[in-house]
């Protein structure tokens, strides 16, 4: 991704449009491998986004006894469903 950044970041409007050519290219690769269900990059971001779910639903519960008990309270970090 820090490649395809780099690519993008010496482009302007003005680039010729042989130039868009790989860093575009390269832009799709990413794009078709996220959306891959078999792909490692597809694993990961969809492990992440559980693990965050996760994590908010551990929190909400957890304040709701935390309260009380006169327990600290987890703030609320990612906006949750």
């Amino acid at each position: 991704m820090d490649k395809i950044q780099d690519y993008l970041d010496k482009l302007s409007p003005n680039s010729d449009q042989e130039k868009l050519v790989e860093p575009l290219n390269k832009l799709n690769r990413l794009l078709v491998k996220l959306s891959d269900p078999d792909s490692n990059y597809n694993k990961v971001i969809t492990g992440t986004q559980k693990g965050i779910e996760y994590a908010q639903k551990l929190g909400r519960t957890y304040n709701k006894f935390a309260q009380w008990l006169a327990m600290p309270t987890v703030p609320k970090l990612f906006p949750g469903k």
